[in-house]
């Protein structure tokens, strides 16, 4: 029955966006599964890491979405550089 599925996600992903005459290059890896049930709309647990590639090795930008523990609510963390703030996903 569809109703009982769960999915699980994994991979990795990269490009590249110009920003004026800047030309910036991110890469993102799926650090812990992300889990998806049938039953909520939301993903429920998993972490991503983006990091902006072509910043000097002294100035590193990293991101991690973390959606949480597994309940089913449209909450997550968003850390950048070691700043966390919770925010309401779509």
């Amino acid at each position: 029955m569809p109703r009982d599925d769960v999915f699980k996600i994994e991979g990795t992903a990269y490009g590249r966006v110009k920003r004026g005459n800047l030309l910036v290059r991110w890469e993102s890896s799926i650090t812990e599964p992300l889990i998806r049930r049938f039953t909520c709309r939301w993903i429920v647990k998993g972490r991503i890491r983006s990091v902006r590639a072509n910043l000097p090795s002294n100035s590193p930008w990293i991101a991690i979405l973390d959606f949480g523990a597994g309940n089913c609510d449209n909450q997550a963390v968003l850390t950048i550089n070691g700043n966390s703030r919770q925010i309401t996903l779509p």
